[in-house]
């Protein structure tokens, strides 16, 4: 729907920005990405949260880098126990 589309559009955003090595434009548009985490299925904000772990690490923030990815890994496995008894 209406906020997935939204949602692509951050996402392609935050690439943009990160491509071009504007970082914390890139971190700008990640954070108004979170704000939609609520409207958007877990995955899909958790590759957010990827983003951000990377983004982190470009900038030499690795501890916010590491932080950032055990929380896409913690959104990730809940995703997958969601999907596993969504499937039985």
């Amino acid at each position: 729907g209406f906020t997935d589309n939204l949602f692509l559009t951050y996402i392609g955003i935050i690439d943009s920005y990160r491509e071009m090595g504007d970082l914390p434009k890139s971190l700008e548009y990640i954070n108004k990405a979170e704000k939609l985490f609520h409207t958007v299925p877990q995955h899909k904000a958790g590759e957010a949260i990827l983003r951000k772990g990377f983004t982190y690490s470009l900038m030499g923030k690795n501890n916010e880098a590491i932080n950032t990815y055990k929380f896409a890994l913690n959104i990730f496995e809940i995703a997958q126990k969601q999907a596993f008894i969504a499937n039985t």
